[in-house]
């Protein structure tokens, strides 16, 4: 049985620019005419994909465990004065010990790119 197709989300959108791959982008060299109208509400990034051990026991010395989580978010900032769209992921992990000596380890916070796009009327 066919059906009918929803209706689309976004009904005047005009334009869809894809600006590359990074963590930084200078929008006022890519829509110099339109970069101060613009808010973080128009970029998006394509959907990232990773493997984590998030939860995973990784074993450990007599007595101890260790579990690894894996977090991250999305930061994205824009200054429409300048047109820099500053658009990654923050990720880290914790490592958990329990017994033995115990205690927790960050792992960092590396900026991993994403593909952005500027969406606007």
């Amino acid at each position: 049985m066919l059906q009918e197709c929803p209706k689309p989300i976004i009904s005047n959108l005009t334009n869809i620019v894809a600006l590359g791959t990074g963590t930084s982008f200078n929008v006022a060299e890519i829509l110099p005419n339109t970069y101060q109208n613009l808010t973080e509400d128009n970029f998006y990034m394509k959907t990232c994909t990773s493997t984590s051990q998030a939860g995973k026991n990784l074993g450990g010395a007599a007595g101890e465990s260790y579990k690894f989580t894996n977090v991250a978010s999305i930061v994205k900032t824009y200054d429409s004065s300048t047109g820099t769209l500053t658009f990654y992921v923050s990720a880290y992990g914790t490592i958990n010990v329990t017994g033995g000596s115990g205690g927790s380890y960050s792992t960092g916070r590396p900026q991993a790119p994403v593909e952005a796009y500027c969406i606007y009327n």
